[in-house]
């Protein structure tokens, strides 16, 4: 961005750098990795072309470059973000990706926008980093052998027992089963594990809102070592429900835990078949 910027200084100079996947590329690895950059990172961080003193908001109003040495939709960030809401439809959807710079084959448009209809209806707004977030969900999603259908808590006020009831997939087979737990979450991870047959154990958990807002999205990051194996599994969940976006998180680890360990019998079956 130095050498676009700053081109009466190096012209000779180039990266061949499409410099509109920057803010995308950004969003997306920290999706994957749980590490949110600092709001003042330079150029994408939350607070990179942001302005809340009346001063700044009256400069950047009347001329961009008063206080912004770069456009904000040059690194593929666009300002106007408020434009879908519950009764877009595919078409609006499918063009919101294209313009910011999704290209997906038809199967996974169709399962992004199944998943927009479903957030949509919850929130009053959906913003462009909502729709990458669903979309960073959606293409780093893997093989779902255990799928969270429904996810019910009750006596979540204090004094109360805490309990979880879930219906988890398996193999085309809902199973249904509730547990009891120290807390709300940690019934929810009781009775997964119950439901599973796995024994996991929390190691680190984290929840950020994607957007702002009281119906603002909560992404859930969640590290878990299964059956006493080592490293601990990062699984993410994307909810207006805080709770239930830990269920998905807590699913979505043990899904990547049973893929490596199949992953690593597989190596080893070809190693001794070699």
């Amino acid at each position: 961005m130095i050498l676009k910027t700053r081109k009466d200084h190096f012209s000779q100079y180039d990266t061949n750098i499409n410099i509109k996947e920057i803010y995308p590329t950004s969003k997306l690895v920290s999706t994957i990795t749980g590490i949110e950059p600092q709001p003042n990172k330079a150029i994408v961080g939350k607070n990179a072309f942001s302005h809340e003193s009346g001063i700044h908001q009256d400069g950047v109003l009347k001329h961009t470059q008063t206080y912004e040495i770069m456009n904000a939709k040059d690194i593929g960030l666009d300002k106007n973000s408020i434009v879908l809401g519950k009764h877009s439809g595919r078409h609006a959807f499918k063009d919101k990706l294209k313009n910011l710079g999704y290209e997906l084959k038809d199967e996974d448009i169709n399962e992004a926008f199944e998943r927009f209809k479903i957030v949509a209806d919850q929130k009053k707004e959906m913003f462009d980093d909502d729709i990458r977030a669903l979309v960073a969900e959606e293409i780093t999603k893997i093989p779902q052998i255990f799928e969270l259908v429904r996810l019910q808590l009750s006596d979540c006020s204090p004094g109360g027992v805490p309990s979880a009831a879930v219906t988890i997939r398996h193999n085309g087979k809902e199973i249904t089963d509730a547990a009891i737990g120290n807390g709300t979450m940690d019934a929810v991870f009781k009775v997964i594990d119950r439901v599973c047959n796995v024994s996991g154990e929390l190691r680190d958990y984290k929840v950020e809102a994607v957007t702002q807002g009281k119906d603002a999205l909560a992404r859930v990051l969640v590290k878990v070592v299964f059956d006493d194996s080592k490293p601990a599994v990062m699984g993410h969940g994307l909810s207006v429900d805080t709770m239930l976006g830990t269920a998905k998180a807590y699913i979505g680890a043990l899904n990547s835990y049973i893929s490596m360990r199949e992953g690593l019998r597989n190596i080893k079956d070809f190693n001794t078949h070699l």
